[in-house]
């Protein structure tokens, strides 16, 4: 189980957090078995910069045009392990 508070930071993310709060209402009300899927990377144009693959682009942007110096991608914890999902 997860231990991290929920704070999503876009309408997308609060409509994740809805679904499986939905979901764990039936449980606990119905005893309906419930099955949640999670989908963490949202590739899309237009996409929000607090996701990673916006994020990472903007920074490669920056660093071609000369505005950072540091040829060199931050960007939190890159210890996990994702698959990607294309929405266009």
């Amino acid at each position: 189980p997860e231990h991290a508070p929920l704070q999503p930071v876009t309408p997308y993310g609060v409509s994740k957090v809805a679904q499986e709060m939905l979901g764990l209402q039936y449980f606990h009300a119905h005893g309906l078995h419930v099955v949640t899927g999670r989908f963490f990377q949202q590739v899309a144009t237009g996409g929000p910069e607090t996701l990673a693959v916006q994020d990472f682009a903007m920074q490669i942007a920056m660093i071609e045009l000369g505005v950072r110096t540091e040829p060199e991608l931050v960007h939190g914890n890159l210890d996990t392990m994702r698959d990607m999902t294309d929405v266009r």
